[in-house]
């Protein structure tokens, strides 16, 4: 009771109206393969409708020789998703360009339709999946590679969350092209 009236006090009334529903998970590396497909699969699917997914992550594309793998993996990942997906925007540090071909290859074997466009920013260090046309998204606690190796997060992000995180992608990628057409 006294708990209740402190929070009253604290955050106003208001604040007992509001309800969210947590929804997060954590991957680890006694996690059979099969579960951590599952704990994305049923995050990737709250990203539906989706025709567009933006990835926000520095190390999105690994070393040359690991490139298969990675994207093997990250497919399985979006496996829900992969049909309806048209386009991917990929938000990177720039790293390992020399793997993007090859990833792109792996993805139109999945999906004959996915474009990727790339942008490099180091303004980010978290990473996140989002539907911008929805403003619906998730962060990541680890880039694909390292999913199933360490102990990592994945959460869902409210919208309020995933607008400013998609608001600030835009802005960076809007100042690249203004960049490109000027130079």
């Amino acid at each position: 009771r006294n708990n209740f009236f402190d929070k009253v006090i604290r955050d106003g009334f208001g604040s007992m109206l509001c309800f969210t529903v947590i929804m997060d998970d954590i991957t680890t590396p006694s996690m059979h393969v099969n579960d951590i497909e599952r704990v994305f699969h049923k995050f990737v699917e709250q990203l539906k409708p989706i025709n567009h997914l933006l990835i926000v992550d520095p190390f999105f594309y690994p070393e040359f020789g690991k490139v298969d793998k990675v994207a093997k993996k990250f497919i399985r990942l979006i496996d829900p998703i992969i049909k309806e997906i048209v386009k991917i925007t990929v938000v990177s540090n720039g790293k390992n360009k020399s793997s993007i071909r090859k990833y792109i290859e792996n993805l139109k074997k999945a999906n004959p339709k996915i474009q990727l466009e790339n942008y490099i920013t180091q303004n980010f260090h978290d990473r996140f999946w989002l539907n911008p046309t929805a403003k619906k998204g998730m962060v990541v606690g680890t880039s694909i590679n390292g999913i199933g190796n360490k102990i990592s997060l994945v959460d869902t992000l409210n919208s309020v969350d995933a607008s400013q995180v998609i608001e600030e992608v835009y802005k960076i990628i809007n100042q690249k092209q203004e960049q490109s057409a000027q130079g």
